[in-house]
């Protein structure tokens, strides 16, 4: 499988943006002083490539002065090594802003974010994680919702309105401010029953002793169906409060099990385990 058999989502592209820096950096012995220089020039109100300036500290000047004699054109903007990092620098800085609003500079020759706070780190975090789970499990319903970032106060940023978990029926998403570490770090951000593929919205536990006793976990969630119906022309979201989510452990692959009730969730934990325990008698 190559890289690109799917598409990759932002915090991957980042990632990848670094890498090229790092292998520029390297290739071309670029020093930290030359990548604080090239960010300050394009952090500038107006950035129409990079230049040598006079004002540079005199290393910075040498090394610049030094490439670009050794660059055929002798033009500062299309120098190889500066503007192969400059571009990645602007493709990264464009994910960022898209997904998360953050500002960026320039430390040992990485991006790091600059003065946010624990909350507003939190926040994006959060905000990331469930875009990724979007883009990755309802790549066709990302582009219908709109998403909002809560606080943990429950308010929504911007507004400052506290907001229900969904609203306009289902086409406008606003997750609980720990999600990533209540739902998705549990491995259940995504579940199925049937044909059907629900987001989880919400996850409370809800234990109950009789599962327990069977190895068995157990959540009360919120559920949104991303419905395409009429053919697929028209998208009819529905949100399903207070269904069952159960998880049995296994040897393999995790059991899940999702219904309206409680007893509809374990029969299909128990339908799923008698056709596993089938194929792994047959061969299959």
């Amino acid at each position: 499988m190559t890289l690109f058999s799917s598409v990759l989502p932002p915090h991957k592209m980042v990632a990848l943006y670094q890498e090229q820096i790092d292998l520029m950096r390297k290739i071309y012995q670029v020093p930290s002083k030359v990548m604080q220089e090239l960010h300050k020039q394009m952090s500038a109100k107006h950035y129409y490539g990079f230049r040598i300036t006079r004002s540079a500290d005199d290393d910075v000047r040498n090394y610049l002065m030094n490439l670009r004699q050794s660059h055929p054109s002798n033009d500062d903007g299309n120098m190889l090594a500066i503007k192969g990092i400059a571009d990645a620098i602007k493709h990264i800085r464009e994910f960022r802003k898209d997904a998360r609003g953050e500002t960026y500079n320039v430390k040992d020759g990485k991006l790091v974010s600059a003065e946010i706070t624990k909350l507003e780190l939190r926040m994006m975090e959060n905000d990331m994680a469930f875009r990724d789970t979007m883009r990755h499990h309802f790549p066709k319903a990302y582009n219908h919702v709109t998403i909002k970032k809560r606080r943990p106060d429950e308010r929504s940023t911007g507004t400052g309105i506290v907001l229900p978990l969904t609203a306009h029926l289902g086409e406008t998403l606003c997750p609980p401010y720990a999600w990533k570490w209540n739902v998705q770090n549990q491995g259940l951000d995504c579940v199925e029953s049937g044909k059907r593929r629900y987001l989880v919205m919400d996850l409370k536990s809800e234990p109950k002793d009789y599962l327990v006793k069977e190895g068995i976990e157990s959540f009360k969630a919120t559920l949104v169906d991303f419905a395409f119906k009429h053919r697929g022309r028209k998208f009819e979201p529905e949100v399903h409060f207070d269904w069952w989510v159960l998880r049995k452990g296994t040897m393999e692959d995790d059991l899940v099990g999702v219904g309206k009730d409680i007893h509809s969730a374990y029969a299909l934990i128990d339908r799923r385990y008698n056709s596993r325990a089938t194929s792994t008698l047959l061969g299959d």
